[in-house]
């Protein structure tokens, strides 16, 4: 299996992409911290998971929390491998509606938490080199202007921070890539902007996924498929690079073939 002997932690892994990543590496051998500040569902995972995994409360855009999560991971497993930079939140407003704290709340939980886990960690991930892997979750917001812009502008700020750590880590034995997915059928992928409890909203994901040339959205173990090569020596070759999981939608878009012919667009 790819990852026996490895330890990692996936922060936001109590639910969503998270989850799916911290299943998938659990079954291909590692053992992996569940790093999060939804306790509930993240010690349900990590009962239902078994020895193998362990909830970890941890505020994220908290450094002293960081830091106390890579302590607590080092003394249940012993070491950190490999480091998924996952979790995120949105309020979903516009510029224009944005107010500073709305704005502040965007960049800390999506690009200060990237941030404050790769500085705390990498002194740890030092200790596992050569082998040892970075990967950043970001998003096609990130990419191309699609609305939800405070957010865009942090994930696209997750970009830019993974080639850096690649560039300035490759040569001591880290790699860094990033893994950007499009819609993806999880709560924040359902109800941007609102409460991240809310169960994903079909409506919206129907609507979505016609804009997609795969005519469909992604499912979480999707992703975390992806997140598992990026982290694997699959792809130990591959380092400040960014993996677009989207199906197609950064590629271009049919929607003008699709209005000649007669389709017309709705707005609700």
């Amino acid at each position: 299996m790819r990852f026996d002997g490895k330890v990692a932690i996936v922060t936001g892994g109590a639910k969503g992409i998270g989850a799916a990543t911290v299943r998938r590496l659990l079954t291909e051998g590692a053992r992996v911290a569940i790093a999060d500040i939804d306790e509930a569902n993240g010690r349900a995972l990590a009962d239902e998971l078994g020895s193998g995994a362990a909830f970890i409360g941890a505020d994220v855009t908290q450094e002293t929390e960081v830091s106390a999560m890579f302590s607590a991971t080092l003394e249940r497993f012993g070491g950190v491998d490999i480091l998924v930079n996952n979790a995120a939140a949105t309020t979903g407003q516009s510029l224009e509606d944005a107010d500073l704290a709305s704005w502040r709340r965007d960049q800390e939980v999506v690009l200060q938490s990237v941030y404050l886990c790769t500085r705390l960690g990498l002194p740890r991930l030092l200790l596992r080199a050569p082998g040892a892997s970075i990967v950043n979750v970001s998003s096609v917001n990130g990419l191309t202007a699609i609305a939800q812009d405070s957010y865009s502008a942090a994930k696209a700020g997750v970009i830019s921070l993974t080639r850096t750590v690649a560039v300035k880590y490759g040569p001591r034995g880290v790699r860094c890539n990033a893994v950007t997915p499009g819609t993806v059928r999880t709560t924040i992928g359902g109800s941007p902007g609102k409460d991240n409890a809310q169960q994903p909203e079909r409506a919206y994901f129907d609507r979505v996924a016609s804009l997609y040339p795969l005519r469909r959205i992604a499912e979480p173990e999707e992703v975390a498929g992806a997140i598992a090569f990026m982290a694997s020596d699959d792809a130990s070759f591959i380092t400040g690079a960014n993996l677009v999981v989207d199906g197609g939608l950064t590629a271009g878009t049919d929607l003008f073939a699709r209005l000649s012919a007669g389709a017309r667009i709705v707005e609700k």
